[in-house]
């Protein structure tokens, strides 16, 4: 849905791109991209109990095939590597290898932007008990970065049943990015986010339950990697995720789990030119995050249901401005005019999901499972561009408003997995697939008119009534549904040491 706006806002007037519409639609949304799997493909955040027996974890997790007109929007995100943990009389000794790579690349005539994440980490940890106090330390070594990032977790069981846990980690993630309007071109490479992370968990156990409440608190910062100045500047960043979660233990072997996620996001910053000066700033950027998620467990006859619902909602705010004179000097008479735009941007999306995933009772060496899920998205994003005189005071040169409304759009996320155990071996292979079906209603209001006969023109396209006209027309004509193609696979290899 937003590529699609992109196609329609970048070209004005004779058709000469926005160079401003340009940096706020990339800037604003570049980012979002990454983890766009989330939303194609919706998983609960459930508790997850840490295996502490001695194993050799291998995985590689693959998300495939983001595109969009023409082969010109790809998004893809890879995550692969292995876990050794050997259990001691004393604690558990933990080796971590995990290798990162993701991209979200918008390709135009004139205009391209990528935002990418290439790096390793190892990680060496430990974790011992002494008495009341459980300890949980570790050192991380990210490519490209010669500094070690340290953590440590501790946690004390006050009573029997309740536990609470404190500590701090820190983590330095190599970051890439580039934008580029016909010869301006704006390029990161050699910088890094530097995050220090507050952790505080309390956790409630009983014997058919457990209800367990974490909170992270993330203050990141961007910093180059050598002594060169930076060409961004960030003045304020911060994510913070709260989660409640649990799950009870019913008689006939029936379970809940159930959690709620808060995941909050902002942050400010400047894009500075080759003359160190900012041509764009976001001043205020945020991103906020709820997650509900259901999950019922129970048997009949010889296979087990799950039978879950999510709920997710994100709401979206953005005010950034652009000095478009310091994007490119040689520009038009009407955008010399307006050396500065100021835009905001509001967006609402909704998700709801419904799947129920069935598998047999009984364990044999191969034993396949299958997972049908209806997903229904909601979506309401508003724009609005403001130009500003020399002095910073808005102008009737230029100003525009649009809403993009898109009513609903319904599509099915089906899961097909086997797990394999034999002797000290445990496999779990998984494949996802996100089909649109329908999308009920689009449309758009601004101050601008569209062409009616433009068979860009998301007014043209009111109603689709068959999976065919999602998938595509023969024409190549850009509609909303045809921006999806691939999928989700998951592999994990466990070899047990100690059994």
């Amino acid at each position: 849905m937003i590529s699609n706006f992109l196609r329609f806002i970048l070209y004005k007037g004779e058709g000469l791109p926005s160079p401003f519409v340009l940096f706020i639609v990339l800037m604003s949304n570049c980012f979002a991209q990454l983890g766009i799997e989330g939303w194609l493909h919706p998983e609960p955040n459930f508790l997850t109990i840490e295996d502490s027996s001695s194993h050799l974890h291998i995985y590689n997790d693959t998300h495939i095939g983001i595109i969009n007109f023409n082969d010109s929007l790809n998004i893809s995100e890879n995550k692969q590597g292995f876990k050794l943990v050997n259990k001691t009389s004393n604690g558990l000794i933990k080796f971590d290898y995990n290798k990162h790579h993701s991209i979200a690349q918008i390709i135009g005539k004139d205009y391209s932007s990528k935002t990418s994440n290439n790096y390793s980490e190892i990680r060496l940890g430990y974790k011992s008990k002494n008495g009341i106090i459980t300890s949980d330390a570790s050192v991380a070594k990210y490519s490209g970065i010669n500094e070690l990032s340290p953590s440590l977790l501790l946690s004390t069981n006050l009573r029997s049943g309740m536990i609470f846990s404190f500590g701090r980690s820190i983590k330095k993630i190599p970051l890439q990015l580039s934008l580029s309007y016909t010869d301006f071109l704006y390029s990161l490479n050699n910088i890094y986010t530097d995050h220090v992370i507050d952790q505080y968990r309390m956790s409630f156990r009983g014997e058919n339950y457990r209800i367990e409440y974490t909170m992270d608190d993330d203050d990141w910062e961007i910093n180059p990697t050598d002594s060169s100045l930076s060409k961004i500047d960030l003045v304020y960043g911060n994510n913070k995720t709260i989660s409640l979660s649990g799950h009870l233990s019913l008689s006939n072997n029936q379970k809940i789990n159930w959690s709620y996620t808060g995941i909050l996001s902002d942050f400010k910053l400047k894009l500075l030119n080759n003359s160190n000066h900012p041509f764009f700033k976001v001043n205020k950027y945020t991103n906020d995050n709820y997650i509900f998620s259901f999950d019922y467990l129970f048997n009949i006859s010889n296979y087990k249901f799950n039978v879950i619902y999510i709920k997710k909602k994100v709401d979206l705010y953005i005010s950034n401005r652009t000095m478009v004179t310091r994007i490119d000097a040689n520009l038009t008479p009407f955008f010399i005019l307006i050396p500065t735009v100021n835009n905001t941007s509001n967006g609402e999306l909704e998700q709801e999901i419904f799947a129920i995933k069935l598998k047999p009772i009984k364990f044999v060496y191969l034993t396949p499972y299958i997972q049908f899920g209806f997903i229904r998205d909601k979506y309401n994003i508003v724009f609005e561009t403001q130009s500003l005189n020399l002095f910073g005071f808005p102008t009737s040169v230029y100003s525009d408003k649009i809403n993009i409304n898109i009513i609903g759009k319904d599509a099915l996320d089906l899961q097909f997995g086997v797990y394999i155990i034999r002797n000290k071996w445990s496999i779990n292979a998984t494949f996802s697939q996100h089909v649109p079906l329908f999308i009920y209603k689009s449309s758009r209001s601004g101050s601008e008119e569209q062409n009616p006969e433009d068979p860009e023109d998301p007014q043209d396209y009111i109603e689709y009534p068959d999976l065919q006209s999602i998938l595509g027309d023969i024409e190549g004509n850009i509609i909303y549904g045809n921006n999806y193609g691939g999928g989700k696979f998951n592999l994990s290899i466990i070899r047990y040491l100690d059994q």
